[in-house]
């Protein structure tokens, strides 16, 4: 079962990044590193070699996303005064 929360979450997510498509696993990335170990053998060493060397390299710098803020109302207690 889905949440709708984390959809909606998820869907913003995608929006501010300019994802058209996302491809969603159950397990976690360990397993992910994991499962293409067993599939590729030899050459998935070689992918998490290119991957854990990913933070190495200066990455390009992203477009700032604007940040859209909806106004809030506040109620307030009528003021009294003091006799």
């Amino acid at each position: 079962a889905q949440s709708l929360a984390g959809a909606v979450v998820g869907h913003t997510a995608m929006k501010l990044m300019g994802l058209k498509s996302l491809t969603l696993c159950p397990w976690a990335i360990r397993e992910g590193v994991l499962l293409r170990q067993i599939e590729e053998g030899a050459a998935g060493a070689s992918w998490w070699e290119r991957m854990s060397r990913l933070g190495e390299e200066p990455a390009a710098p992203l477009d700032p996303v604007p940040l859209r803020l909806t106004a809030a109302t506040v109620s307030r207690p009528p003021a009294t005064t003091r006799g």
